[in-house]
């Protein structure tokens, strides 16, 4: 083999490695977001159900603390 060729499958091989790694973070970084996604979703579906038992139950909050024993 030749250096020159010797040196351009070195660099090939340089360019997979590295293209493979920024791969990876990529994917990396995607289940990152998905997690954060998920539990922000979880977040909102736990604040409607709350909301939606409080609706069911036919009586409102107390936010004020307006209801309460003297």
């Amino acid at each position: 083999m030749t250096p020159g060729l010797d040196l351009a499958q070195l660099l090939s091989a340089a360019a997979l490695i590295a293209a493979t790694c920024e791969y990876a973070e990529v994917v990396r970084r995607r289940e990152g977001l998905r997690r954060a996604e998920t539990d922000r979703l979880a977040s909102e579906a736990s604040g409607l159900r709350g909301l939606v038992r409080v609706l069911l139950s036919g009586s409102q909050p107390d936010i004020a603390g307006t209801n309460r024993a003297q």
